[in-house]
């Protein structure tokens, strides 16, 4: 889990700062209106040791989808740029401005990212085996009907973020 933390942490940190050099307004407004896209990719394959990875991955995204992302407000600060709030049942990536990419709170608010509110996560999770291990669970079918369902999933959820 700690893992998925720090990876979505990361990922959304260089997602807006990227967007802060740009001064995406319009990024922002979508990101308020419709969430962090975060999708995960795999190669593991559904057959044997792998098939326990893509499992053990499978958990991380279910527990990640519990995760909202809040900018802290001027009088807040996270010391490491970071902060981990709330219970495990519904935590709260916590970032200062700086972690992403502002100089302060209220340069964030004129770009669209408004401190203290609450951002949705959308994770998504696809996966394709495509070593020997893959070809076997295939010609076997072993737990390609899975691997078939979970990305038929992440294609819902990616189609609903798009609508």
């Amino acid at each position: 889990m700690c893992h998925g933390f720090a990876a979505l942490a990361a990922s959304f940190a260089l997602v807006c700062r990227t967007n802060a050099e740009r001064r995406s307004a319009p990024f922002f407004g979508r990101l308020r209106e419709l969430g962090y896209l975060f999708q995960l990719e795999t190669l593991l394959s559904t057959r044997g040791d792998e098939w326990a990875m893509l499992q053990d991955t499978q958990g991380v995204v279910q527990m990640i989808e519990r995760v909202q992302l809040m900018m802290l407000p001027a009088n807040e600060d996270a010391p490491d740029g970071v902060a981990l709030r709330g219970g495990a049942h519904m935590p709260v990536l916590c970032f200062a401005p700086r972690e992403l990419g502002f100089r302060d709170a209220a340069r964030a608010s004129a770009a669209g990212l408004k401190p203290g509110v609450m951002l949705r996560v959308r994770p998504i999770l696809l996966s394709q085996g495509i070593n020997e291990e893959q070809s076997v669970a295939n010609l076997m079918q072993t737990h390609t009907a899975e691997q078939t369902a979970l990305n038929e999933r992440a294609l819902a959820q990616l189609s609903e973020f798009q609508a």
